[in-house]
């Protein structure tokens, strides 16, 4: 017999032994791809007399699913805090056998008070036929005041194409309003770029969780503009800053409230180079508005904007606008109203 090439994916198991007149013997070939692709090879066996070839054709392929939302991202938005959320994805199965995933944990935030994690998956690990889906459970469940709850998943598939990875995101607020930084959602290119909080017993002591949002207990909310490299530097990071108003969804629909905020913008000379695009709105229940404060400084005097000697030269100024949130859920006890203090910090080049 010829040898089979070792990589041609083709092997021989049992060895071949002599055949006596009118005997058959069987020959086992095993087919281990070691790529996706198509493997031919031919098997020439011979005799004292004779000769015969077989023709060996097998196909490699590799497990693949699809994850639903595809773009990874499964953000639970504001929860109040006792309240119970549930979001869904989906895994597709898009190869033509049956395939075994399981969830595995890349990165995740802070755990709850009790010690477990805030999210649950049913199922964590699943069989999924050719060409069917299997929907996944995520529950949110929260019980303690953060916005850095957060998991990043992998769906994990032995020897799949491309691993699919989903990122889940919430924060649990004391009362349905809440205002916050704008943190676009973006998905993680590594798991390593998520830095997890991890918080000692000592800590916890001596920081609450309201201390770590922004709440009557930390109601100072500082904006600042990012100094430009130079004259010709029109980055977005130095002329815009954004929050976020929101308004939590409740589980009680009885009990929903829409919110409403109103800015008042400092009155001081300073106070010119900053505007604020909403000043005054209502949140519906389970929405969210976003807020733009935009940096307008005057233009130097031409006269010294073209002297080398004054380019640099300038000051950081500092103004305070008033925001003020009311309405949506509150416990019985808690003031309705909220009172911010939003400081509105860039530096102005002029003399």
């Amino acid at each position: 017999m010829e040898p089979l090439p070792l990589y041609g994916g083709f092997s021989l198991l049992n060895a071949l032994r002599p055949i006596n007149k009118g005997e058959m013997k069987g020959i086992k070939i095993q087919f281990e791809p070691h790529t996706q692709q198509i493997f031919e090879e031919k098997l020439k066996i011979f005799s004292n007399t004779s000769s015969i070839s077989l023709h060996l054709k097998g196909k490699g392929v590799r497990p693949e699913v699809q994850l639903l939302p595809e773009s990874g991202l499964l953000p639970f938005g504001g929860v109040l805090l006792g309240d119970v959320v549930e979001r869904t994805f989906t895994v597709k199965c898009l190869s033509n056998f049956k395939i075994h995933f399981k969830l595995k944990s890349l990165a995740k935030g802070v755990d709850n008070r009790a010690g477990y994690s805030p999210f649950s998956f049913i199922p964590s690990d699943a069989d999924v036929e050719p060409g069917k889906e299997v929907v996944v459970k995520v529950t949110f469940r929260p019980d303690r005041i953060s916005e850095k709850f957060y998991e990043f998943l992998s769906i994990n598939v032995p020897n799949q194409i491309k691993e699919k990875r989903i990122y889940i995101v919430g924060s649990c607020y004391p009362r349905s309003a809440f205002v916050t930084l704008h943190r676009p959602l973006v998905f993680p290119t590594r798991a390593e770029d998520l830095i997890a909080r991890h918080e000692t017993s000592f800590e916890l002591i001596k920081v609450r969780d309201e201390d770590l949002i922004y709440s009557p207990a930390n109601n100072r909310i500082v904006l600042e503009f990012q100094k430009p490299h130079n004259s010709e530097d029109r980055s977005e990071a130095c002329f815009t800053r954004r929050i976020v108003i929101g308004n939590c969804k409740l589980n009680d629909v009885k009990a929903e409230k829409p919110t409403a905020f109103e800015i008042t913008m400092p009155r001081e000379e300073k106070g010119q180079f900053f505007t604020c695009d909403k000043l005054k709105e209502a949140v519906a229940p389970g929405s969210e508005t976003v807020i733009t404060f935009t940096y307008k400084p005057s233009q130097p005097d031409p006269f010294i904007a073209n002297i080398k000697e004054t380019k640099d030269i300038g000051q950081w100024i500092e103004v305070k606008a008033d925001l003020r949130l009311s309405g949506g859920f509150v416990k019985p006890g808690v003031a309705d109203a909220a009172q911010f203090d939003i400081i509105l910090r860039a530096y102005l080049n002029q003399i």
